[in-house]
């Protein structure tokens, strides 16, 4: 009778032992493919930084060239007042 229940439990053992194997090749699988994608996620994360980089150089000459048509449009705003004004007197 101990020699049945020695190998019930040696049986289950296995089982487990087979579970577990089975269990693992399973995870490493899993974490191979999500592995995969953080590394496409790694990827797609650093072109949009490249992105992002390149549109706030660009908004900076933007903002730059803004600035420049200001101070035009207030340099000919100043040059009509005085052709106004000389036109008046």
């Amino acid at each position: 009778m101990a020699d049945n229940v020695d190998n019930i439990t040696i049986e289950h053992l296995r089982a487990i032992r087979s579970d577990l194997t089975e269990f693992r090749g399973e995870m490493r699988a899993e974490f191979g493919q999500v592995r995969k994608e953080f590394d496409d996620i790694k990827k797609r994360f650093r072109i949009l930084e490249h992105h992002v980089t390149g549109l706030r150089r660009d908004e900076a000459v933007a903002a730059g060239e803004i600035t420049d048509l200001r101070h035009q449009i207030d340099d000919l705003l100043a040059r009509l007042q005085k052709i106004e004004s000389s036109a008046h007197q």
